[in-house]
């Protein structure tokens, strides 16, 4: 779907509705992929709560994509992509990353405080970045 609905708008100028309901359709996907997983027993892991937790910006981005193509939103077409980028795929290789780094606990590796901290930082930054902003 996200294939499709880069090929009707190449140039991610909008697009029109073909292109923003397979995003929105891929949003939905994802969300849905997203909610069968046990986050809920990953939590107290950082590790993997930090996996869960920037896959949370895939469908995140791709909605906020989607309607950016349809909708007078306060968030630019570049902005919505921005959570993609540096919500979705910052967040995963940061949470990949601190896989190295974790250190050795009982029956499970155990994230560093720093990686956490650092996780946390680009997660909401990622989050400032879409945040609507007033105009000046």
């Amino acid at each position: 779907m996200i294939s499709a609905a880069l090929a009707l708008d190449p140039a991610g100028h909008g697009g029109g509705w073909p292109s923003a309901g397979l995003l929105l359709s891929a949003a939905g996907i994802e969300l849905a992929r997203l909610l069968l997983w046990q986050s809920r027993h990953a939590a107290p892991n950082g590790l993997l709560a930090m996996l869960h937790l920037g896959y949370l910006w895939l469908p995140i981005g791709l909605a906020l994509t989607g309607l950016a193509r349809i909708a007078d939103l306060p968030l630019s077409p570049g902005d919505a992509i921005h959570a993609l980028a540096a919500g979705a795929v910052a967040c995963s290789i940061h949470a990949i990353a601190a896989q190295p780094l974790a250190r050795r606990a009982v029956g499970h590796l155990r994230a560093a405080p720093m990686d956490m901290l650092g996780f946390a930082a680009v997660w909401a930054a990622a989050a400032c970045r879409v945040w609507p902003r007033s105009a000046p």
